[in-house]
């Protein structure tokens, strides 16, 4: 394997990673403001999850408050 095919390899994986981590936090309840705190701080980590906030919670939302 070239050092290039390594480096795009851990790349990927480190992609994948990332993308699996965004989805357990959805299931944990990530709310709208949060991803939106997460993008404000790494964009460059955060930013490709930006489609998303219109289809998460708000943490003002009557259904997402706890009782």
């Amino acid at each position: 394997m070239t050092k290039e095919q390594l480096l795009a390899d851990q790349a990927s994986r480190r992609d994948a990673t990332i993308n699996n981590l965004f989805l357990e936090f959805v299931d944990d309840g990530l709310t709208r403001e949060e991803l939106q705190e997460n993008i404000k701080r790494r964009p460059q980590v955060w930013g490709r999850f930006a489609r998303f906030l219109e289809q998460l919670p708000s943490k003002y939302d009557k259904k997402s408050k706890t009782a």
